[in-house]
């Protein structure tokens, strides 16, 4: 089945990328499920479902994709998951920027339903989703270096409907940006997140910043 997306995510996962987006029609125009923006997250056949970053090194976010559609594979909360066939996916188009709250900027009271950084398994199992997109307005970098990294990772602190967060960056597009120059976000008075719920590590479900769209 051919489908159509405006991708919103195309950050590191596993050695690989995590694709997702919104899904659109031949008209580009919103395909909505039980009222809300449709999310649909490509994924292939391998250990986390991550896909070759050469399969998907050109995509960047608000590119409109299309791919066949193999199956669906829900699993657990990350129920946009479907299994598609690599050699199918091309761009087609671009999403006018203009147009992203169409796209159904998420206005619910806490990210995945806590206000951590985590989510433990059981509090996972409860949800429906795996990604959401965000405006935020206060925002900064922050670079934290760990014992076991040689380069330092960059987070995002920002404020989320008054709660504090501070979150990992996994957009490569945004973490080369921000390298070339550190003071990308100076002048910015607002951003868009996709804010996504990683795998199982070390017994918890991190919260990650995959998309920052300028």
């Amino acid at each position: 089945m051919k489908t159509r997306i405006v991708c919103l995510a195309n950050s590191y996962k596993e050695g690989g990328r995590c694709i997702a987006g919104i899904e659109l029609d031949s008209k580009n125009e919103i395909v909505y499920k039980n009222f809300m923006p449709n999310w649909i997250r490509p994924v292939c056949k391998t250990e986390h479902g991550e896909i070759p970053s050469y399969v998907v090194s050109n995509v960047k976010p608000l590119d409109i994709i299309e791919f066949e559609i193999t199956e669906f594979v829900p699993n657990g909360f990350q129920s946009e998951n479907v299994l598609f066939n690599e050699n199918s996916l091309r761009i087609v188009g671009e999403y006018p920027k203009n147009n992203i709250y169409q796209l159904g900027i998420n206005n619910r009271d806490s990210l995945f339903g806590n206000s951590g950084k985590a989510l433990s398994p059981e509090n996972a199992e409860q949800l429906d989703h795996s990604l959401m997109l965000i405006s935020v307005g206060g925002f900064e970098i922050v670079e934290v270096k760990y014992e076991d990294c040689k380069h330092p990772k960059i987070r995002l602190k920002f404020k989320y409907n008054y709660f504090d967060k501070d979150l990992s960056i996994t957009d490569p597009l945004f973490i080369e940006k921000y390298k070339k120059d550190h003071n990308i976000l100076e002048n910015v008075h607002q951003i868009f997140l996709v804010i996504s719920l990683g795998i199982l590590f070390e017994g918890w479900h991190s919260k990650l910043v995959a998309t920052i769209i300028l």
